[in-house]
């Protein structure tokens, strides 16, 4: 995949959400993936995805300045929606596929009919998505 132009990123050594780790335990999670795919692929590793990804959940400013210290360029969330001029590298959102989404439901979120998702997703207060999505607070 790599020599047919595919690029790698990491996503944390053991999958924690780095916004309840400590600082110095966060930036150990993130060195190490980057290390260990470094070594076994042999190129720079640049990005990285957060775990979980929603911003103020899974990941914090703290967190991102740790992300872009140890030497990641990018950092992706799991805001779904599409990318805006004023985002940030360490905080670019995607767009999700479920493995039962249809052609036309990717069409309408690549067009961003969803987008009002991702806005929920980084605006919502903690205690109202906590209600609504409690699975995303598990871990």
């Amino acid at each position: 995949m790599q020599k047919a132009g595919m690029e790698f990123g990491a996503h944390t050594h053991s999958h924690f959400n780095l916004i309840k780790l400590s600082r110095s335990k966060a930036e150990e999670e993130l060195k190490r993936s980057k290390q260990l795919m470094e070594e076994r692929l042999g190129v720079q590793i640049m990005s990285m995805a957060y775990p979980f990804g929603i911003p103020k959940r899974h990941f914090s400013k703290e967190v991102i300045e740790i992300v872009e210290k140890v030497g990641y360029q990018y950092g992706a969330t799991l805001v779904c929606r599409g990318v805006q001029s004023t985002d940030s590298p360490f905080s670019i959102p995607r767009i999700g596929i479920g493995s039962n989404d249809t052609v036309e439901v990717l069409e309408e979120k690549v067009s961003g009919a969803w987008d009002l998702i991702g806005v929920w997703q980084e605006k919502a207060p903690s205690w109202i998505a906590r209600i609504i999505s409690p699975h995303t607070f598990k871990y």
